[in-house]
């Protein structure tokens, strides 16, 4: 299985020469939200909604 949709956490965000934590580099709870929905799609754990999966023959 593979899948080029990922969610991954933002630390921080470096700009104009300032770096900017984000949520103090944690996994916040929309993050983990969206990674589980995601991740449980994905492994057919939870329904596909969105028709996001195919299966290849």
């Amino acid at each position: 299985m593979g899948t080029a949709a990922s969610i991954t956490p933002i630390g921080e965000i470096y700009f104009k020469e300032e770096t900017y934590k984000v949520n103090d580099c944690e996994v916040g709870k929309i993050t983990k939200h969206l990674y589980d929905e995601l991740v449980g799609i994905q492994f057919g754990k939870i329904p596909d909604r969105f028709n996001w999966m195919y299966k290849v023959h």
